[in-house]
Formats: C-alpha cells, sequence, structure tokens
C-alpha cells in the first residue's frame, strides 16, 4: 500500500482535564509525537487549554464528556437539564447513559460542548467521546450535524480501513509501551492508523483530583496515564514517528466513508 494512500493520526486525549495534562499534551505536541489533542469543554483546566491550543497552533477535536472519572473534584455539566447526581456532578461511569438515558437530553448536552469550543475561537478538527460512551447513532447525528468526523466510529468499525492503538493500556513499564507502539507505528497496514494516548504530568495534581476509594480508576489516573508521556518522548517511539512522518495528519475525514 503506497504511503499516498495512508493516514496515521497520534490523538491525545483530556486536554482541559488539569493543568498538568494541558502541559504534558503540550510539549508532546512540540515534539512532533501527538498530531491532534481532544479537548473537554467542561473541564477544569479549559480555558488554559484553549489558549495552548490557539498559541501553539494545536489542531483539537471535542472530547465530549458526560461522565466523571474525577471523584474528588467531579465534572459538571454545562446545561442544567444534564442528567446529574443528588451533588450536580456527572455519574463517574458510563452505565446510566448507555441504560437508559435519554438520547436528546445527551445530544443537547453534546451539542453545548461543542458550541463552547467554538465560541472559544477555536475549529476543532473532530468529535470523540470520553471513557468511550458508544451510542453510534448520537455520535452520526452530531458528527452530520457539525460537519465533523466521528474518531469513535473508527474504534467500532476496525479493519482495512482503520486499526486503533490505544497507547495508555499497551504496556506496564515505559519500555514495553514504547516498544508497543513503535511496533504499531511501523506494522499497521490499514489504510487509516488511530493512535489514543494520555500523555499526563504532575501526578501530585491528579492526585487531588481522583482517590483511591476505587483502586482500578485511580491505577488508570495516577500510573497507567503518568507512562504515556515518556513512551511519546523515548528515542524509539520518535525514530518509529519519523519513519511515518509523510503520512501524520490530523484530518479525520476519511472516516465518513466507514458511516
Amino acid at each position: 500500500m503506497e504511503n499516498a494512500s495512508r493516514r496515521l493520526i497520534i490523538c491525545a486525549d483530556d486536554l482541559g482535564l488539569s493543568h498538568g495534562i494541558n502541559r504534558a499534551i503540550a510539549q508532546a505536541y512540540t515534539q512532533g509525537r501527538i498530531s491532534v489533542a481532544g479537548i473537554i469543554a467542561n473541564g477544569h483546566a479549559f480555558d488554559e487549554a484553549a489558549e495552548f491550543v490557539k498559541h501553539l497552533g494545536i489542531p483539537c477535536g471535542v472530547h465530549l464528556t458526560i461522565t466523571t472519572e474525577c471523584d474528588r473534584v467531579p465534572l459538571k455539566p454545562l446545561l442544567s437539564g444534564t442528567p446529574t447526581d443528588s451533588n450536580g456532578h456527572l455519574f463517574p461511569n458510563i452505565h446510566p447513559y448507555l441504560n437508559s438515558a435519554d438520547d436528546n437530553v445527551v445530544y443537547l448536552e453534546f451539542c453545548a460542548q461543542i458550541e463552547r469550543v467554538l465560541e472559544s475561537d477555536l475549529k476543532p478538527t473532530h468529535i470523540d467521546s470520553h471513557m468511550h460512551v458508544y451510542r453510534e447513532d448520537l455520535l452520526k447525528r452530531l458528527s452530520i450535524a457539525f460537519g465533523l468526523p466521528c474518531r469513535d466510529i473508527g474504534e467500532l468499525h476496525q479493519g482495512a480501513k482503520c486499526s486503533v492503538f490505544h497507547l495508555t493500556v499497551s504496556g506496564e513499564t515505559m519500555a514495553e509501551k514504547a516498544s508497543a507502539l513503535a511496533g504499531y507505528l511501523d506494522g499497521f497496514s490499514s489504510s487509516l492508523g488511530i493512535v489514543i494516548c494520555h500523555p499526563t504530568a504532575d501526578k501530585k495534581e491528579m492526585q487531588t483530583l481522583v482517590s483511591p476509594r476505587f483502586p482500578s480508576r485511580y491505577a488508570w489516573m495516577t500510573e497507567a496515564r503518568f507512562l504515556d508521556l515518556p513512551a511519546l518522548l523515548s528515542k524509539e517511539v520518535g525514530e518509529a514517528i519519523d519513519r511515518q512522518r509523510d503520512i501524520l495528519t490530523h484530518k479525520m475525514d476519511v472516516l465518513y466513508e466507514l458511516y
């Protein structure tokens, strides 16, 4: 398969969730290790993230968020009609939405998040969902309404046209992650390869947002994610990205072919 027919996207999620995440994504982008990020419009550090995007020219999509892992400082929705717990916070998992949510209510919340990004003078490249809220019909509806490709569609329909690599769950050490990512970058054969990562800095800050009350989630937020940035910045991954530099992009419009 010729390079002209292939694309590689390296996408960093959760921009705007915290200051440490903002700094880590900015560093990964300026060093050429990611090609696009996903911003959380109702994130704790959204305003700072928006400035980073504008100042550094980071291509940025909207990371649609209807749930929150941050039990110590939970996220809130943008609209008052969006379902929340008794404290006005988003729920900590996706099940209330997958099982019984009113699609129109979720749709309006997601519209408000996209609109906040647009009102902040950003030009989103795509949409995708935080914590994998895979309501395909809803995501397609949003994609068509705003004219933005949806990354989740590629994750749902992997094959010859699209393959997806999740760096954060690809190993228990930085070396394992770097080796796994380099291997994917050198070996993917689909038309579109998508790498999803969560570069994060400042573990102490993250510990102010999440507690060890839920061990697996705590480990994800405070251990697994912190290995993504050094893996991305490693020599092994840098060399693998350089070998694919001519196909590295932020453009996801090819995903429309999967709709």
